[in-house]
């Protein structure tokens, strides 16, 4: 026998429960899409993020080295061998031709092993020491001495001074969860300096996925010029040319791309600085057009013909 109370109660009908099961299965899916969107849109700005600090860390590493790249030049053997030279004697105007000049007494003769008369003994010259620190610039590679060395040991016997070097080179990369051959950008460094500034050191991956990595270097320009200007090369050695012999550049322009070109995902970074030497000790340049040395009251001279670098300062 059916209760009468609950005569006039009447419940959902099978369509009904139907369509609240459709429309909150629609709202759950939209839900579910725009939560993965939000996800997949973190994770993309996640991943440009660490590409741009990627890159702006290996560009701070080659700041902190190019800034301090040390140039050594030993004036004292240069000075010491050009005080033993024999100084130009001026030719003295005998009396009575004209020239005002006094009594010339006649020189004394030589006593014993003493030099003829009208000569200076002369010293041997010091040889030059070998050239250990210098500058080796191409378009996609550079190798210098610096004093950016840290010593990562307590009480080892390490100085700051190092020959570091950054180049091109393959490597494996990682790309997602897969492992592909790309470009990396290697940092070579050691602590012992010698007279190969390009070769030798601890190899290691500074950054992956490089598509470019282009060098410029600022230095003095050509002739008497005042200008700086960019050249591709830069070599402080024997294969150097007169603007860059013996001489460091006043800058360095850095410019590098990093693409994974196996993740479409991947975002293209592209950074570029220019980066001062802070100290290059370079030789002044002189201007053959210009008096160089003007004497001063005291019988020295002041050159006049120095370059000022204005780069960084």
């Amino acid at each position: 026998m059916t209760d009468r109370r609950y005569r006039g109660e009447r419940g959902f009908t099978l369509i009904e429960i139907m369509i609240a099961m459709a429309i909150l299965a629609v709202i759950s899916i939209l839900s579910a899409q725009t939560m993965r969107a939000g996800i997949n849109d973190r994770e993309t700005v996640q991943n440009e993020i660490s590409a741009d600090a990627r890159v702006a860390d290996a560009m701070r590493i080659i700041r902190t080295d190019v800034n301090a790249a040390y140039h050594h030049r030993d004036i004292f053997v240069k000075l010491m061998n050009d005080a033993a030279k024999p100084d130009p004697k001026p030719t003295s105007t005998p009396p009575g031709s004209g020239g005002g000049g006094g009594f010339v007494p006649p020189p004394a003769p030589p006593a014993g092993n003493a030099p003829p008369p009208g000569s200076e003994p002369t010293a041997t010259p010091r040889p030059t020491p070998p050239e250990v620190t210098g500058f080796i610039g191409e378009s996609e590679s550079m190798h210098f001495t610096t004093l950016s060395n840290q010593r990562t040991i307590q009480d080892s016997q390490m100085s700051d001074q190092a020959k570091i070097g950054y180049f091109l080179k393959s490597c494996k990369s990682r790309s997602g969860t897969k492992t592909v051959q790309d470009n990396c950008l290697w940092r070579s460094i050691t602590p012992y300096l010698d007279e190969e500034i390009d070769k030798g050191g601890e190899e290691s991956v500074l950054l992956e996925h490089v598509s470019q990595f282009k060098l410029r270097y600022l230095g003095p320009g050509r002739g008497t010029s005042t200008d700086l200007e960019y050249v591709d090369s830069w070599k402080t050695g024997k294969a150097g040319d007169d603007i860059t012999k013996d001489k460091f550049p006043y800058a360095v322009e850095v410019t590098i791309v990093t693409e994974d070109k196996n993740d479409p995902k991947a975002k293209k970074v592209t950074a570029s600085a220019l980066i001062p030497i802070q100290f290059p000790n370079n030789p002044p340049k002189k201007d053959p057009n210009a008096q160089s040395a003007q004497p001063g009251a005291d019988g020295s001279t002041t050159d006049n013909g120095s370059f000022n670098n204005g780069v960084g300062r």
